[in-house]
């Protein structure tokens, strides 16, 4: 069976933060090429989070990611985009503005 695949965008006001990601089966890839908020508080990430927002081979000093990042929930990879606790079902969108969690409950685009 072919595994479920949704292309995800997210940005933020004056698009200090812009990411596309792909939904893969339940995990989130944030892109190569997006650009994360910088973290401008001391703030309380998970550890995946913060490993990864403090690796220079993961993101660049212009806060642009060189390369791909995992991760097992839309919330802890909106975390790490965003800069902030969020809930990635509601962060995160289909390339039709749709919210990942009205899509993922079938509901119509048109119902967001």
């Amino acid at each position: 069976m072919d595994k479920l695949k949704i292309e995800l965008y997210t940005k933020g006001r004056s698009n200090h933060y812009y990411a596309k990601a792909l939904y893969v089966d339940g995990k989130v890839i944030v892109l190569a090429g997006s650009k994360i908020a910088i973290n401008t508080t001391e703030k309380k990430f998970s550890k995946l989070v913060a490993v990864n927002r403090n690796d220079k081979h993961v993101v660049g000093s212009d806060m642009i990611l060189k390369k791909d990042v995992e991760f097992t929930s839309s919330s802890l990879a909106a975390q790490f985009v965003t800069s902030n606790i969020s809930n990635g079902l509601r962060v995160w969108r289909t390339n039709a503005g749709q919210t990942l969690k009205s899509y993922l409950n079938g509901e119509n685009v048109y119902d967001t």
